[in-house]
Protein backbone atom coordinates (compact mmCIF):
# COMPACT_ATOMS: atom_id res chain seq x y z
CA UNK A 1 0.00 0.00 0.00
CA UNK A 2 1.38 3.75 -0.60
CA UNK A 3 -0.43 5.33 2.13
CA UNK A 4 1.46 7.11 4.88
CA UNK A 5 -0.40 4.86 6.96
CA UNK A 6 0.57 1.26 8.01
CA UNK A 7 -3.19 0.82 6.10
CA UNK A 8 -7.26 1.50 6.04
CA UNK A 9 -7.95 -0.32 9.14
CA UNK A 10 -8.35 1.96 12.43
CA UNK A 11 -7.71 -0.39 15.56
CA UNK A 12 -8.74 0.76 19.07
CA UNK A 13 -9.73 0.29 21.99
CA UNK A 14 -12.58 2.27 24.27
CA UNK A 15 -14.98 2.45 27.15
CA UNK A 16 -17.86 4.87 26.56
CA UNK A 17 -20.97 5.59 28.97
CA UNK A 18 -23.87 5.37 25.85
CA UNK A 19 -23.97 4.25 21.94
CA UNK A 20 -22.64 7.16 20.25
CA UNK A 21 -22.65 7.73 16.37
CA UNK A 22 -19.28 9.17 14.98
CA UNK A 23 -17.52 10.92 12.61
CA UNK A 24 -14.33 11.05 10.63
CA UNK A 25 -13.75 14.09 8.37
CA UNK A 26 -11.24 13.40 6.00
CA UNK A 27 -8.72 16.46 5.38
CA UNK A 28 -6.04 15.40 2.41
CA UNK A 29 -4.65 18.61 2.61
CA UNK A 30 -4.97 19.63 6.07
CA UNK A 31 -7.50 21.42 8.12
CA UNK A 32 -7.16 24.45 5.69
CA UNK A 33 -7.72 24.14 1.87
CA UNK A 34 -9.67 20.86 0.89
CA UNK A 35 -10.14 20.60 4.94
CA UNK A 36 -13.36 19.41 6.74
CA UNK A 37 -15.63 20.55 4.31
CA UNK A 38 -17.27 19.59 1.72
CA UNK A 39 -19.00 16.72 2.78
CA UNK A 40 -15.81 14.16 3.17
CA UNK A 41 -17.16 12.59 6.29
CA UNK A 42 -17.74 8.86 6.96
CA UNK A 43 -20.32 7.86 10.04
CA UNK A 44 -19.71 4.77 12.13
CA UNK A 45 -21.56 3.57 15.56
CA UNK A 46 -19.77 3.16 18.74
CA UNK A 47 -21.82 1.41 21.26
CA UNK A 48 -21.68 1.47 24.92
CA UNK A 49 -19.31 -0.56 26.80
CA UNK A 50 -17.61 -0.33 30.38
CA UNK A 51 -15.04 -2.54 29.93
CA UNK A 52 -12.17 -1.92 27.67
CA UNK A 53 -13.68 -3.14 23.86
CA UNK A 54 -11.51 -3.18 20.65
CA UNK A 55 -13.07 -1.67 17.31
CA UNK A 56 -12.10 -1.95 14.18
CA UNK A 57 -12.86 -0.68 10.98
CA UNK A 58 -12.17 -0.89 7.45
CA UNK A 59 -11.86 2.39 5.97
CA UNK A 60 -10.48 1.31 2.68
CA UNK A 61 -14.02 2.89 0.59
CA UNK A 62 -13.10 6.06 2.52
CA UNK A 63 -9.19 5.65 1.59
CA UNK A 64 -10.09 5.58 -2.29
CA UNK A 65 -13.26 7.95 -2.45
CA UNK A 66 -11.55 10.78 -0.46
CA UNK A 67 -7.59 10.01 -1.86
CA UNK A 68 -6.61 10.02 2.02
CA UNK A 69 -3.45 8.82 3.53
CA UNK A 70 -0.63 9.11 0.77
CA UNK A 71 0.63 12.58 1.64
CA UNK A 72 2.60 13.34 5.01
CA UNK A 73 0.08 16.06 5.46
CA UNK A 74 -3.23 14.22 5.61
CA UNK A 75 -5.32 14.20 8.67
CA UNK A 76 -8.64 13.14 9.80
CA UNK A 77 -10.98 14.70 11.93
CA UNK A 78 -12.19 12.51 14.77
CA UNK A 79 -16.21 14.31 16.23
CA UNK A 80 -17.55 12.18 18.83
CA UNK A 81 -20.98 12.12 19.48
CA UNK A 82 -24.38 14.64 19.05
CA UNK A 83 -24.75 15.42 22.91
CA UNK A 84 -23.81 16.21 26.05
CA UNK A 85 -23.22 13.82 29.03
CA UNK A 86 -20.43 11.50 26.76
CA UNK A 87 -18.41 9.83 27.91
CA UNK A 88 -15.54 8.21 26.09
CA UNK A 89 -11.84 6.85 26.90
CA UNK A 90 -9.75 5.71 23.93
CA UNK A 91 -6.59 4.00 23.86
CA UNK A 92 -3.83 2.26 21.32
CA UNK A 93 -5.31 4.04 18.62
CA UNK A 94 -3.40 2.80 15.42
CA UNK A 95 -3.48 2.11 11.35
CA UNK A 96 -3.23 -1.42 9.86
CA UNK A 97 -3.39 -3.42 7.02
CA UNK A 98 -6.48 -4.94 6.22
CA UNK A 99 -6.12 -8.73 7.01
CA UNK A 100 -8.58 -11.31 4.81
CA UNK A 101 -9.12 -13.64 7.46
CA UNK A 102 -9.82 -11.03 10.29
CA UNK A 103 -13.00 -11.89 12.59
CA UNK A 104 -14.28 -8.66 12.19
CA UNK A 105 -12.44 -6.03 9.83
CA UNK A 106 -15.83 -3.70 9.77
Amino acid sequence: MTHGVAGPVLVFQYKCNQSIRCEFFWCPKGFGVGGPAGGKETAFQVNAAAEWTTMKINFSNSFSSFGWGSNANDQVRFDVGDGGGIELEIRNMHWREYVEDDPNPM
